[in-house]
């Protein structure tokens, strides 16, 4: 039974502070929920191999995670029980108003604050209306073990945050799909706690405009007009959480060449003010400004992004977060990633790699243990920063083939592959689920009280009331809460 937590305000005395609670420095809020009877549910055998349990083939990978030897891994570490954790503080009350004394409790972490994302293609959700229609009947596609309904539980398994390749790219989206599976899709994916995101509105460069707008050419004022719809019509049809309001501008800047530099700013506007889901998060995307292993031409790249932010931000746009794809062709050195995120501090605005992959190239190419070693390193100090809110992998289930057209070599970062899952998809699990995962079982004081320190996210709390299990959900945030649970 889900269980919708009732929020009173309670303020303690410091007597109680000054017994239970002696990190607060401050009187807390408490925030009082009533647990109702659960039914624990059944093992899902189809889950097993997605639980971020199965470390086999990356046991290298996991010894030095844990070991956490590395002077960069032992900084990163540091931070991440920094910024991604908070102390958690429960006082569980029996119906009769007795403390729930000295008995185990579970608290166990449901979803993560953080965005561990992934990118689908729209064929992912391709028979939705077949298997709808077959009351359930296994339906196979693209040579697929999984029907649609487990292709569902593999993006739970491992995401908390949902992205699209090209559903929202209107040129590759407007006419192709008039009933847009989309509409059936979103529901679903909320249904399920994930936040979506949106990308793109705008990716201002010819080969990438619909063509309708490439007839507007020596038309300036219809051509303004067209990009303007563009971003109105789409910000306000789709209920996503984020957009990346504009693609790649350093290189695609064929409508700013006619319409002027201050387009951008327009259309920034256009979309906070047309957007469906009115706090939507307003992102500038574009490549190779932390992913870039050459330096020097990495300089430049960084240069001419600040310039941009800081020219969005003098102009009045309202710029909410800044999007670094994130695609890495060779091995790097995690702590000049660090660096490299650290010259946006100034900024102060949430950060994150929105199209996250390792992938070869024709000069380096990578064993599959190697890729698993360099996803872990860079999930890992992208976690560790303290601005940056979410990791997008990009490819998540590759269903048109493997092979890249432009270095005739396999695209092979996909976290699955052939109905199963690739060692880089087994760090991606083991470090969600596992490492950087709350799931406790604790003993509560002689009042009923708990302290533990937790992953900031969604949570549940299940105790044992005489024959009857219950349970209560609470969110984990970064403000000093005390939860007081009421059986």
């Amino acid at each position: 039974m889900k269980i919708k937590p009732i929020k009173h305000i309670w303020i303690t005395g410091w007597f109680f502070l000054l017994i239970c609670l002696p990190s607060f420095a401050i009187e807390p809020t408490v925030q009082t929920i009533e647990a109702s009877a659960y039914t624990l549910p059944e093992t899902d055998p189809f889950l097993a191999p997605y639980l971020g349990t199965d470390t086999r083939g990356i046991e290298k990978v996991v010894s030095q995670i844990k070991s956490c030897r590395e002077p960069w891994r032992k900084e990163a570490e540091t931070r991440i029980q920094a910024h991604r954790k908070h102390d958690l503080h429960l006082q569980i009350t029996r119906p009769d108003g007795t403390p729930y004394s000295e008995k185990n409790i579970r608290v166990r972490q449901l979803k993560h604050a953080f965005h561990f994302g992934v990118a689908l293609k729209q064929p992912y959700f391709s028979e939705l209306d077949a298997l709808e229609s077959s009351a359930g009947k296994r339906v196979a596609s693209y040579n697929w073990a999984f029907d649609l309904h487990e292709r569902f539980k593999l993006v739970n398994q491992f995401a908390t945050q949902v992205g699209f390749a090209n559903a929202f790219k209107y040129k590759l989206s407007a006419d192709k799909d008039p009933t847009h599976m989309m509409e059936k899709v979103i529901p679903r994916l909320r249904s399920m706690g994930m936040s979506i995101r949106g990308h793109t509105l705008i990716w201002p460069g010819w080969k990438h405009m619909h063509a309708n707008a490439l007839l507007l050419k020596e038309k300036p004022n219809a051509l303004s007009s067209f990009c303007d719809e563009q971003i109105k019509n789409y910000a306000s049809q789709w209920d996503v959480d984020e957009w990346d309001v504009i693609n790649e501008p350093r290189t695609n800047h064929d409508i700013q060449d006619i319409l002027g530099r201050d387009c951008i700013v327009d259309w920034f506007k256009i979309a906070r003010e047309h957007a469906k889901n009115s706090d939507a998060g307003l992102y500038l995307n574009d490549y190779k400004v932390i992913s870039k292993d050459e330096k020097p031409w990495n300089e430049k790249n960084i240069e001419r992004y600040q310039d941009t932010v800081d020219w969005l931000l003098e102009q009045g746009a309202p710029l909410t977060h800044l999007g670094f794809q994130s695609r890495y062709h060779a091995p790097v050195d995690p702590e000049v990633i660090y660096e490299r995120l650290e010259l946006f501090r100034r900024y102060d605005l949430p950060m994150k790699a929105t199209e996250f992959e390792i992938r070869d190239q024709k000069d380096y190419v990578f064993t599959e243990l190697e890729r698993a070693q360099m996803t872990a390193d860079m999930m890992t100090i992208w976690f560790s920063h303290s601005l940056v809110k979410g990791i997008i992998a990009w490819t998540f289930f590759d269903i048109e083939g493997f092979v890249d057209d432009r270095t005739g070599l396999p695209k092979t970062f996909s976290l699955l592959y052939e109905n199963r899952i690739k060692l880089n998809g087994k760090i991606w699990l083991y470090l969600m689920r596992n490492h950087w995962h709350t799931d406790v079982v604790k003993k509560t004081s002689r009042n009923g009280t708990l302290l533990l320190s937790g992953f900031l996210g969604s949570y549940e709390v299940l105790v044992r009331d005489g024959d009857q299990i219950k349970r209560a959900l609470l969110t984990l945030k970064e403000d000093a809460y005390v939860y007081k649970v009421l059986l």
